[in-house]
């Protein structure tokens, strides 16, 4: 199983960062919940995870 992990991931949409700084690291075998309101992000972020949108600066990487 791999590990995922963002590391200092700013996502922008429209030029303007929604997601700023996002460090985080999802061991194998565990689940994570992202919560917060309407807005916050949580889904430009899910959408950087895949590949959708573009990570400016910042990572995103399975097992290194």
């Amino acid at each position: 199983m791999s590990s995922l992990t963002l590391g200092g991931l700013t996502v922008e949409r429209g030029g303007r960062p929604v997601v700023k700084d996002v460090t985080i690291t999802v061991p194998a075998g565990e689940v994570t919940a992202v919560l917060g309101p309407n807005g916050a992000g949580k889904s430009s972020m899910v959408l950087a995870v895949g590949g959708v949108l573009k990570p400016r600066p910042g990572s995103v990487s399975m097992d290194g």
